[in-house]
Parts: structure tokens; sequence; C-alpha cells
């Protein structure tokens, strides 16, 4: 009788995801009457080829089908498995307040799932620190490159760098998504003096 194995391999992420595309790689002994890789629960050994890829998907599962030319049949298949090759959003930052700077983040991330974001102040070695809520203040009294990363439950990760321009010569700063300034940042991003 025909024997069969299936292999999946790509690249592993986190909470049994992988997070790249997935190959799928039939093994077969004694198949000479035919074989087929497929996501069909329905035999068939009209196949072409002992390999797929498979992209995007929570939950599928692959079965391989051999057939000897005795007429002899045989099926194997993979575990479920779940693949996120996209990653969330690049991070977006809205900002209020004085001299604390209170950020709001928000992303999208549709298929494994958001798990949380990360900063760091830009230009220095620190590591990012795991950002637990979507909105924290930072105290600034310099100008600051803040380097934002959203990470999905795939192990997935996008960054965003934004860039904070202030003029700190006295006074309380002011930041705002938009001022009365000349000339205006170039990234649209604007710190000015409070005018008390």
């Amino acid at each position: 009788s025909p024997t069969c194995t299936i292999k999946v391999s790509g690249t592993t992420g986190t909470n049994d995801w992988y997070k790249s595309k997935a190959t799928i790689t039939l093994t077969a002994n004694d198949a000479a009457g035919g074989y087929n890789l497929t996501t069909s629960t329905s035999p068939s050994y009209n196949g072409s080829s002992k390999t797929a890829t498979q992209s995007d998907t929570t939950g599928t599962t692959w079965y391989g089908y051999v057939q000897d030319l005795g007429g002899n049949t045989n099926k194997c298949e993979t575990e479920n498995f779940r693949v996120d090759i996209t990653k969330p959003t690049k991070p977006v930052l809205t900002i209020t307040g004085d001299r604390t700077l209170h950020v709001v983040m928000k992303t999208t991330e549709s298929l494994s799932g958001f798990k949380h974001f990360e900063r760091r102040k830009a230009n220095t070695s620190d590591a990012f620190e795991v950002w637990s809520g979507s909105t924290n203040p930072y105290e600034i009294d310099t100008d600051i490159v803040l380097e934002l990363r959203a990470e999905d439950r795939a192990g997935n990760k996008s960054e965003s760098a934004y860039t904070k321009h202030c003029n700190i010569s006295g006074g309380t700063l002011v930041y705002k998504d938009s001022a009365p300034i000349s000339p205006a940042p170039a990234d649209g991003w604007y710190c000015q003096k409070d005018m008390i």
C-alpha cells in the first residue's frame, strides 16, 4: 500500500501562528497510481505538484491522497495551522496637552489580533518598552523623536517614528496639531510657547 506524509514549514511567530507564507510538502511512497495535495476532504489522485503555499488564514488543514498502480489508496493530513503574514498598520499618533505629551496611538489588525504597542525615544540605546495602554504621558523638554511599534499576536511588527520640534527658550511648551507659527515644521507637527 502507498504511504505519505505532509510537512508544513515557514517562519514561526507567536501563539502557534506562522508569520510567513507556509510551504506544504507532500512526500509519497509507491504512489505511481497518482497523488494529490489539497485542502479538500474529497479524495482525488490527479495532482500535479507535491508542494503548495498557504497565505493568510485563521485556520486550515491540508490533505495528501496517494494511490499505487494496484488501486490501493492512503491519506495523510496536517494539523490545523494558522498564517498571518500581514503586519498591523503603522501606529498613528495624536497628541494633546502642554509640557506633558499625552499620546494616543491607533492601529488596525484584523487577522491574528492586536497584542500591544511598544515605544522608545529614538537615537538612544534604550530598548523598546511595552506600552500597556493606548495613552501615556511623556515629559518633553527638548526636541524628541519617538519611535512606536505595533505588534500583533502572530509576532508581526510595524514601526513609526514621530518628531516633535520645540522652542524651549521660556514659558510653557504647548504641543498642537496645528498652530500659527512660521516656518511650519515639515512633518506638520508644531510646538510653540504658551503666550501667558
